[in-house]
């Protein structure tokens, strides 16, 4: 239960989550950012459990040293973080399946695969079925960040969804957790487009994540980060910036009402006009309806 929204646009991302924990049947809100960063240039969100996360971060941190040892020249693509993500996802979910599937038999893996073939068929069919069907906490995780390709600094999005990899880059825009369709409604209602200047999708990301905090177990704590533009680039917004974009977002609530307001007023006059009109007959209306519905009356009454 939880909001993380991530928002690319003129060569940087913009990150907002609020900072709610689920631990099984935990909930809670510590002084922590949900918001890791990953290298100086990409940064995760996850929704789900965070046992799990911190599982797959442990290993997924040895591969990033590894290669940041081996090569520290090249950039990390917010691509190959997100496949690494899923692939250490799919190796929990495995682990767990052989712990509470094939170890209560005195197998695993390996001796399963070596002995499937003499095995009883509707044995070895039950196992494989019970390993396919295996369930593991739900978990989805944002990657973003800025990479170079072809030799320009290119923000990037992606979606790992229960080791389900997607990229959201012509979207421009994802969101996750209890509170992610209401945030991604208010983008898709703005029409958004990662052409959008900065302080637009600044404005609009925030605007998603406190609309979304209707949902069940959105906190109301906000952590807003940016990441370019360029790689190595990557920032948390201060108190008092926050602050100002809090300030801008009640501007834009308080106009919404006055709109909605005279909306209301303008509706409420029409109505009054319509219902001052004096009926001529008993007759309904002549629309498309009632004529085809008359016509079928004569045809049917001429046979």
């Amino acid at each position: 239960m939880t909001i993380c929204i991530a928002a690319r646009t003129e060569g940087v991302v913009v990150l907002i989550s609020d900072r709610m924990i689920t631990a099984g049947d935990i909930e809670f809100e510590p002084p922590v950012t949900k918001v890791l960063g990953i290298t100086r240039s990409i940064a995760l969100m996850y929704s789900g459990d965070s046992a799990l996360h911190a599982e797959i971060v442990q290993e997924l941190y040895v591969d990033i040293q590894e290669r940041l040892r081996t090569d520290p020249d090249s950039w990390l693509k917010v691509r190959d973080v997100a496949n690494w993500y899923a692939k250490y996802w799919t190796q929990a979910k495995l682990r767990r399946a052989e712990i509470e599937v094939l170890a209560p038999l005195g197998l695993t893996r390996s001796t399963f695969l070596e002995q499937a073939g003499r095995l009883e068929p509707r044995i070895a069919d039950k196992l494989l079925a019970d390993l396919g069907s295996y369930r593991i906490p739900s978990l989805e995780v944002i990657v973003a960040g800025v990479d170079l390709r072809f030799g320009f600094a290119v923000p990037s999005i992606y979606r790992v969804s229960d080791g389900y990899l997607m990229c959201e880059d012509q979207t421009a825009f994802v969101a996750i957790g209890s509170g992610g369709r209401h945030a991604e409604s208010q983008f898709m209602l703005a029409k958004y487009s990662g052409g959008v200047p900065n302080a637009e999708a600044l404005l609009l990301a925030y605007s998603a994540k406190r609309n979304a905090e209707i949902a069940p177990g959105v906190g109301a704590e906000t952590d807003i980060f940016v990441i370019g533009p360029g790689v190595g680039v990557s920032s948390e917004l201060s108190s008092a910036l926050k602050a100002k974009v809090e300030v801008e977002y009640k501007k834009i609530l308080a106009s919404d009402a006055r709109s909605r307001t005279r909306g209301r007023a303008e509706v409420t006059r029409f109505l009054s006009e319509l219902s001052k009109q004096v009926p001529q007959s008993q007759q309904p209306p002549r629309t498309a309806g009632t004529a085809i519905g008359a016509a079928a009356t004569n045809t049917d009454a001429s046979k």
